[in-house]
């Protein structure tokens, strides 16, 4: 059964946290901060926003930090109820030992050309492994 007062918390925390990442990511590498920077200014010449770079900044790394989390929590829905066949992220029982060490760079859409680690069991995520 979910929890989910402590789930929201849990999830409320690493919102936190991975925007930060996102935020300090953006600002060490400049290709990053200049393809989000492009498009503030496509949104701003469309007049889809009014806000200042730095606020419209923030809100767009929150949307794709929210959109990372959801995802990973659709995922491990499907995983805990046997929707999907290989696990990917941990949980409960044997799955909550390490992988094997086998890293997999994906890309994160919407955060230019930044990437995320996942740990596979075997193999890469194309092996389904």
């Amino acid at each position: 059964m979910v929890n989910a007062p402590q789930l929201l918390a849990d999830l409320q925390r690493l919102l936190s946290g991975l925007e930060g990442d996102v935020r300090r990511r953006c600002e060490q590498n400049p290709d990053i901060g200049a393809r989000i920077r492009s498009e503030y200014d496509r949104a701003k010449a469309a007049s889809r926003t009014a806000q200042a770079y730095e606020v419209w900044r923030d809100d767009y790394i929150t949307q794709a930090a929210v959109a990372w989390i959801l995802g990973c929590v659709f995922v491990r829905f499907l995983e805990d109820n046997d929707l999907i066949e290989t696990a990917w992220l941990a949980g409960p029982g044997e799955r909550l030992s390490p992988p094997s060490a086998v890293e997999c760079r994906v890309p994160v859409r919407g955060l230019g050309g930044a990437t995320a680690s996942l740990f596979c069991r075997s193999g890469t995520p194309d092996s389904r492994g």
